[in-house]
């Protein structure tokens, strides 16, 4: 009789880590993001399956801005920027390609300071009486099915933190030197 509740418990052990794993599973299979937080600003290590344009789009419902996605191929960095020609990223797309791995973790380098807007909720529809004046509101255009919205924000990357050093004497005039200095943190980074 011992043996026979030993191997009850022992059945209902096995049952509860095998309802863990297909539950985690399951979760996994939720979400493209495997591992990590998608940061709003700076930067964030994450595991991600799926492409790169769908981070982008998920990064973009968090409040970040993503201007470029690094990984490592034989210890060398090699970075995607978000939104720039073919030729851009080629390197990228012909080392690792445009669909990630969750095996593969990316850093990702999302724009400082210009936090992009949560994607609107659905809102109940308000009375005449509380609408501002002015014209009467049109109707958005729809996007077909399947088609992949673009993303609400600009992806042209200011700084590159790992391209080459910079002196103002490489910039046409000192409003663009100022710029990248801004971009790349200001005084509290670089104090020249």
């Amino acid at each position: 009789m011992g043996q026979r509740r030993l191997a009850g418990l022992g059945a209902i052990a096995i049952g509860a880590v095998l309802a863990m794993a297909v539950g985690l599973a399951a979760q996994a299979q939720e979400s493209p993001l495997v591992m990590g937080v998608i940061p709003t600003e700076g930067l964030g290590l994450v595991a991600w399956e799926g492409t790169i344009d769908d981070l982008a789009i998920e990064a973009a419902g968090d409040g970040c801005r993503l201007e470029s996605v690094w990984a490592t191929v034989g210890g060398q960095f090699i970075g995607y920027t978000v939104g720039a020609p073919d030729f851009v990223n080629a390197n990228f797309e012909s080392r690792i390609g445009t669909t990630l791995r969750a095996s593969r973790t990316v850093l990702l380098v999302c724009a400082e300071g210009e936090r992009v807007a949560p994607a609107p909720t659905a809102t109940a529809t308000p009375s005449p009486t509380s609408q501002p004046p002015g014209p009467a509101p049109t109707a958005s255009p729809t996007r077909s099915p399947g088609a992949t919205p673009a993303p609400p924000f600009s992806t042209t990357p200011l700084y590159d933190p790992f391209g080459p050093d910079l002196s103002c004497s490489d910039f046409p005039t000192q409003a663009d030197a100022q710029i990248l200095f801004e971009a790349a943190g200001g005084p509290e980074v670089d104090r020249h």
